[in-house]
């Protein structure tokens, strides 16, 4: 009988029609002698829970259950098994019977009769999948080293060995962190639009793997050619090369770079026009896409495609905050370096002419799957982190929402409450929830003005420790104030109210919330030693993100947990905290200039000192129940804060700080946008250093003066007046064009394909009619308008800034002798 240990990659469940349609989970993995390996468990059944009236008669109502026989598709379904047990359902204490089944697919089908029998209040638990299931009752977790005993059968599966498991253990302490991978891109022909999978073929495809795999794959040959570049006679030659090339590599993960939006939808496309199966499963299916929430999915049996953008983009751009997430801009912020310079615009007409440049656009596609290689090894500690957490497989994580995270953490942890979780709402019940709005956070609104030593305070996970310390939980929410937590005042469906969490007993969320912020504290901990460990980084960011989407999970309309009583009690507790914060603050003497969420920001103003705004943070500690913290985020010496746009009130979230380091940190400004040019931000970024640093109104007013004379004298780099804007849609899907939609067109008239994603950058030019009439792309502009660029780039940027220190945009222009500028 075969033992041996290995690592699962993929976790799924198929019927077996051999064992009368029974479920069947089944395990693809790497072994620790790196040979592929599939374990099938049929040990697993599939089972719900129906919740019955206490006075109804267990033995009567199992016996019913049992007797139920449905016609479904040439076979019978039934129960298997029935067990009485107490349970627990949002905190209350409930009689339940396990239902067995054998095939999963007959949960659905029983469901809807044993609800309607008598004694029956409700069936749930009924819409978990049974792959996920069979991870959180046995805790057999994907990359978890495995040790299997078991019997090898025959079967039609990619894999070195395939094992009817008899025994599976789960060693906890290892995971996989060095997998087998294969990046792939590809590139495509086209002339005069987006690419349009009916039309435009593929004409290269670039891989790069473990162990410094490279490869591409073209059909046209070139002078200079280099070793890894194969020519094969066509398009299809192309597409069934990479197949086989996919399949002999064996990658336990194949990386793409939005390739769940492009690559394989469009490898898919060609490929079905040629009769070619994307077969690439390990049980030789082909590739499967699915659609859900406007995103595509492509998904391969038994070895995981990881699209990194996805993962990048919605759960660590938290980390980046970056204004595009591009493989060229994520790659340059986190590798150091993006793509090579080819313009992917003229690859078509390189194509065409054929010749040595083709061989600039083979380096342009291998270094994309090389920088989409590179960006999964940093992710490599990220993912697994939340693999650990929820205990689904890699390729569902790199694709999961906050909402989708939070609720596998809590399926995975609900065995220690004895309690049964709740179904999924139905979509006319998400449809309903939607309209519900919670009041947000309290908003101290900032006096415009410059502040001198500005010291930050803010909540340490503010609304996770409010859920924490206050037992906010769907299982803990009372009619009754005894022995509870009363929330401030809110208002609730127009009504003001307060809501009542029984302190009592420890609610789910409470207790899963604390047991992860006492993880990370301990974890910030090891890092003050371990500055550089990158797992460690990785686990206290996947617990910070875990803790901070409860809150949201609350109000979150498609939530088995959904409560919008625990929304609106955790933003009131946290109105009420800043308020009391700031009420302190004043009592103290101190100048409040802001607060918001979980933050306020005090000038000590040369009457207070940082020792006494260290006092003031020991004293306001003293008060906080456990675990809550306020904390000295930074102290500044300088800061300035504008108006609101059309108001004369302080614009909330839109800001300047310099430290003792003299760094600038700025919140809100156009200096960290996209589409504004590169004179507006740079004389934004200079106005607010020079009056942050050097405290010179006056030299402000001067720089100022100097760009304006210098920008109207048409003395300005091109570069510094290029603007640039992303393509959200179709170029044709626009109704309202603005000037990066008339430059798009522009680009599509002399033979570039600008299309969704694609950055248009494009100047504005002297003349007559609209700035979009008058916008060229940026490689065919020699000058520019200097009136436009003056009134609508330069003086919105910093206007705002001179009005909080006492200055009108007419102050900037007094000196100004030039007529064009007379009416601004």
């Amino acid at each position: 009988m075969p033992e041996f240990s290995f690592y699962p990659l993929s976790i799924d469940s198929i019927t077996d029609p051999e064992a009368g349609n029974s479920g069947v989970i089944r395990l693809f993995g790497r072994t620790t002698d790196n040979k592929r390996v599939c374990v099938l468990d049929p040990s697993f059944s599939a089972y719900f829970w129906a919740i019955i009236d206490k006075k109804s008669s267990v033995k009567s109502l199992t016996e019913e259950i049992l007797a139920l026989k449905l016609d479904e598709t040439k076979r019978i379904v039934h129960a298997t098994n029935v067990t009485y047990e107490e349970k627990q359902f949002l905190g209350e204490t409930v009689h339940a019977l396990k239902i067995a089944v054998n095939n999963p697919r007959d949960i659905n089908v029983l469901k809807d009769d044993i609800k309607e029998m008598t004694g029956v209040i409700k069936c749930t638990e009924t819409d978990i999948p049974l792959a996920q299931r069979y991870t959180v009752d046995t805790g057999i977790e994907p990359l978890q080293l495995c040790t299997v005993k078991g019997t090898a059968i025959k079967k039609d599966y990619i894999t070195d060995m395939t094992i009817e498991a008899t025994h599976l253990t789960a060693k906890e302490d290892s995971l996989l962190t060095q997998p087998r991978m294969l990046a792939f891109d590809i590139e495509v022909y086209n002339k005069i639009r987006s690419p349009n999978s009916d039309e435009d073929p593929i004409v290269m495809v670039a891989m790069y793997g473990t162990g410094n795999y490279k490869k591409v794959i073209t059909w046209k040959d070139y002078p200079g050619r280099k070793k890894h570049v194969t020519v094969v006679k066509n398009e299809e030659a192309l597409i069934a090369m990479f197949l086989d090339d996919v399949r002999s590599f064996g990658p336990d993960y194949l990386v793409g770079y939005y390739s769940d939006g492009f690559d394989f939808p469009y490898l898919k496309d060609r490929a079905h026009q040629m009769g070619i199966d994307l077969d690439l499963g390990l049980d030789e299916s082909n590739v499967r896409f699915s659609r859900r929430a406007n995103t595509s999915t492509a998904k391969i049996t038994g070895m995981p495609h990881m699209d990194i953008f996805k993962f990048i983009r919605r759960i660590v751009s938290g980390q980046l905050n970056l204004p595009s997430y591009t493989l060229d801009a994520v790659a340059k912020h986190l590798l150091g370096e993006g793509k090579t310079g080819a313009d992917v615009g003229q690859l078509y007409a390189a194509w065409d002419e054929g010749g040595e440049r083709l061989g600039e656009y083979a380096e342009y596609n291998l270094i994309d799957a090389k920088r989409t290689f590179q960006l999964m090894e940093i992710m490599i500690p990220q993912l697994n982190e939340f693999v650990k957490i929820t205990g689904l497989p890699p390729e569902e994580v790199s694709r999961m929402s906050y909402g989708r995270l939070v609720e596998s953490y809590l399926l995975k942890n609900l065995q220690q409450f004895n309690e049964i979780a709740p179904n999924r709402p139905y979509q006319n019940v998400i449809g309903a929830r939607d309209g519900d709005r919670v009041e947000g956070a309290f908003v101290f609104q900032p006096e415009p003005g410059v502040y001198e030593d500005v010291a930050v305070f803010d909540f340490k996970s503010l609304y996770p420790t409010i859920i924490s310390v206050h037992n906010i939980c769907p299982s803990t929410l009372t009619a009754g104030k005894k022995d509870a937590h009363t929330t401030p005042e809110l208002t609730f469906h127009g009504k003001k109210r307060t809501f009542n969490y029984n302190y009592k007993k420890d609610g789910i969320f409470p207790k899963l919330i604390r047991d992860i912020l006492i993880r990370r504290n301990r974890i910030k901990e090891m890092l003050k030693k371990n500055k550089k460990d990158p797992v460690l980084h990785a686990r206290q960011y996947s617990l910070k993100i875990l803790a901070n989407s409860a809150y949201g999970y609350f109000g979150f309309s498609g939530a088995r947990w959904y409560c919008k009583e625990c929304a609106a009690s955790t933003t009131a507790y946290g109105r009420d905290y800043i308020a009391k914060l700031i009420e302190k603050a004043e009592k103290e003497k101190f100048k409040v200039i802001y607060g918001d969420t979980d933050s306020i920001f005090l000038s000590l103003g040369g009457k207070k000192t940082l020792a006494n705004a260290k006092t003031f943070l020991d004293d306001v500690n003293k008060e906080l129940p456990s675990l809550m913290e306020l904390e000295l985020d930074g102290f500044y010496p300088r800061g300035i804060f504008v108006m609101k746009k059309g108001d004369k009130t302080g614009a909330k979230k839109k800001y300047a700080l310099i430290d003792e380091e003299h760094d600038v940190k700025i919140v809100g400004f156009e200096t960290v946008r996209g589409d504004w040019s590169g004179i507006a931000k740079d004389t934004q970024k200079e106005v607010l250093r020079i009056i942050l640093e050097d405290n010179d109104i006056k030299k402000a007013v001067r720089y100022v003066r100097d760009v304006l004379m210098k920008t109207e004298s048409g003395k300005l780099p091109i570069e510094q007046v290029h603007i640039s804007k992303k393509l959200t849609r179709g170029v044709d899907e626009y109704t309202a064009e603005g000037p990066h939609v008339k430059v798009a067109r522009q680009l599509i008239k002399r033979g570039e394909t600008p299309g969704i994603g694609s950055t248009i950058t494009y100047v504005v030019q002297e003349g007559k009619g609209s700035i979009g009439g008058r916008s060229v792309p940026a490689d065919e502009a020699e000058a520019y308008d200097a009136e436009y660029y003056i009134k609508n780039q330069i003086i919105p940027a910093v206007e705002r800034i001179f009005e909080a220190v006492g200055y009108k945009k007419e102050d900037l222009l007094a000196e100004h002798k030039q007529k064009s500028l007379g009416d601004f």
